[in-house]
């Protein structure tokens, strides 16, 4: 079966689990500060990010054995991890902004190799290609049609789509991807033949992140690429929110 008769496949590579994992992590540690009040929470994870076992270090204070973080919780019921550990008075780790550009990273360092494929295909028929990582750590590529593929909202964390041209988002994508940061995802793109574009978040999202995503938004609706072209320069649209682009300046599109 070609590639192109397939409407969904699943991706197995080991950076997908591993950005899921990261999620949920992310999510106990904030858990950790807020609820048990360790403002240094840390986290170690055993034999690297296969998710065999987690331990949670609460900094300088005592906990009571056996605490529970519910993100954690969900992380074993989806299979990504096994057990986890909250450890008291242990500083060993990484910490939340730690975790949080490691997350990044890995996106960045893994996301061309799965549509690179399609791409050709795409700038060739116009028939636009989707990969989406899901909370659960699963990878799926989907086939959409001429100029336009459906992005899987729920449960997503990241997507990226082909586009047969510019790799610039049109509004519609960054009003796509404000839905997946709203429920905690790290962002998105698209990815075409010798370019990509991505945002992406380094931090949690955030109301002023947000209002500047919009004003991007509204900037691309408008065509004012002298406004664009300043944040392509500044590499982030916000304190949170980063563009990762191969991308100099934006002339036309």
């Amino acid at each position: 079966m070609s590639l192109k008769s397939r409407e969904a496949f699943e991706v197995n590579m080991s950076w997908i689990k591993k950005v899921a994992i990261m999620y949920y992590i992310e999510r106990g540690l904030l858990e950790l500060i807020e609820d048990f009040e360790c403002p240094d929470a840390r986290v170690r994870i055993e034999e690297g990010w296969r998710g065999d076992v987690v331990r949670l270090c609460c900094c300088g204070r005592e906990l009571e054995a056996g605490a529970s973080i519910p993100s954690l919780d969900e992380a074993i019921d989806e299979g990504l991890i096994e057990k986890y550990y909250v450890e008291s008075s242990c500083c060993e780790g990484l910490d939340i902004a730690e975790i949080q550009f490691e997350s990044y990273s890995t996106i960045v360092k893994n996301f061309h190799d799965v549509l690179t494929p399609y791409v050709g295909l795409t700038h060739r028929s116009g028939v636009e290609y989707l990969f989406a990582v899901f909370k659960d750590g699963r990878g799926l590529v989907l086939e959409g049609e001429a100029n336009k593929v459906s992005v899987p909202l729920k449960n997503s964390l990241f997507t990226v789509h082909t586009h047969p041209g510019s790799c610039l988002p049109s509004p519609h994508d960054v009003r796509s991807i404000i839905n997946l940061l709203l429920e905690g995802g790290f962002g998105g793109g698209v990815q075409g033949v010798g370019c990509y574009f991505l945002i992406l978040r380094k931090g949690f999202f955030t109301e002023e992140d947000l209002m500047e995503i919009i004003e991007f938004k509204n900037a691309l609706s408008s065509g004012d690429y002298d406004r664009v072209n300043t944040w392509l320069r500044l590499g982030k649209l916000s304190s949170n929110l980063y563009i990762h682009t191969n991308y100099l300046s934006i002339c036309q599109v």
